[in-house]
């Protein structure tokens, strides 16, 4: 079989600059609401000084709606992830949130910023009401998601999955941080357009069997073969009662706050509700009384501590997903970050 082929590719362009961005009110993000925007680019990121320049220019455009209070950078920070194959430029706002631009070996792929909720009071009050409605405005050229690519945006290079690295024990990560307490069993309320459900203990364990799996981080870790007493979540919402669209968005959320979502068929499909580990019951740290788990997809998708599940007829960010990370994070196809530079696009659809 031929390797899949990415689409990065030619002279470098001109430096990375943000053409336009989609703003909106999210409530189911975090513990708190926010102000999101999901921001198109261009342009390649040769230096610290070029990303530098291209979050001013997201910080620029932010301002013509907000106004330049609260929107001033007070740091600049690097992460490289997945063995260097990308990298995200972040600078913390004075007015609290932070912006974001991501790029891949010296191409920008996307940018994003989150802003505390209380900004909105400083828009001017025909587009406050639109926010608060839940609609989003746009600013210059943004694209609508989810925005998928055919293949990667990377040849793979260094083997199956691309950008991974095998470890013995799993790396304990927490962005709402570890909960004070999480009750001794589990019970998960489901929303849907048609009403609220619940999942018990008793519909997750008479469901529930032993089942292999690997989970893959988006840094560039994976854990591979561990065993799990996992449900189908299929099997689980059916029990509940929850009636179960035949597309849409699933959007999982933990006792702290943390969110995350997947398109709802991939879920359905191949998603599970775990319980134990290893023999064992969940532990705190991996998530306990239950975990969201997607095989397919990375780990930041698989939302610990889980509370909620909400049915959605249209897409919302989760946590990571108003941060920059992809819709949908399948790992076959090493989608770790949005993709919103329309030359990525042309240029995929010209392999096609």
């Amino acid at each position: 079989m031929a390797p899949i082929q990415g689409v990065l590719g030619g002279d470098p362009g001109l430096p990375a600059e943000v053409l336009g961005c989609r703003v909106y009110l999210n409530r189911l993000a975090g513990p708190e609401p926010l102000l999101v925007a999901d921001c198109t680019v261009a342009g390649t990121v040769a230096s610290r000084d070029e990303a530098r320049a291209g979050l001013e220019s997201l910080l620029r455009l932010l301002g013509e709606v907000l106004g330049p209070g609260g929107l001033e950078p007070v740091d600049y920070g690097v992460e490289p992830l997945a063995r260097r194959r990308f990298t995200v430029h972040s600078s913390r706002l004075r007015g609290g949130g932070e912006a974001r631009l991501v790029e891949a070996r010296g191409t920008a792929l996307a940018a994003a910023a989150v802003l505390p909720a209380g900004t909105v009071a400083r828009v001017d009050p025909g587009a406050r009401e639109r926010l608060e409605r839940g609609e989003a405005i746009r600013l210059g050229e943004a694209l609508e998601p989810p925005v998928y690519l055919p293949g990667p945006v990377l040849e793979p290079g260094d083997g199956r999955p691309a950008g991974q690295k095998a470890i013995p024990r799993f790396v304990t990560y927490a962005a709402e941080g570890l909960p004070g307490a999480t009750p001794s069993t589990p019970a998960i309320r489901v929303y849907t357009p048609q009403g609220t459900y619940v999942v018990d203990q008793e519909a997750l364990l008479e469901a529930a069997g032993w089942l292999v799996l690997d989970m893959h981080c988006v840094t560039g870790w994976s854990v591979e073969g561990k065993r799990w007493l996992a449900a189908p979540l299929r099997e689980v919402l059916r029990r509940a009662g929850a009636p179960v669209p035949s597309g849409g968005w699933l959007l999982a959320r933990s006792a702290g706050g943390y969110s995350s979502v997947a398109p709802l068929g991939e879920a359905l499909e191949h998603g599970y509700i775990a319980v134990g580990l290893e023999g064992g019951p969940l532990s705190q740290d991996r998530g306990a009384p239950a975990r969201l788990l997607l095989p397919r997809l990375y780990g930041w998708k698989h939302a610990k501590w889980l509370a909620e599940i909400h049915i959605l007829t249209g897409y919302v960010d989760g946590y990571w997903e108003a941060r920059g990370y992809h819709e949908r994070g399948l790992v076959a196809l090493e989608e770790r970050f949005k993709i919103r530079n329309p030359e990525l696009l042309e240029a995929a659809a010209r392999q096609a």
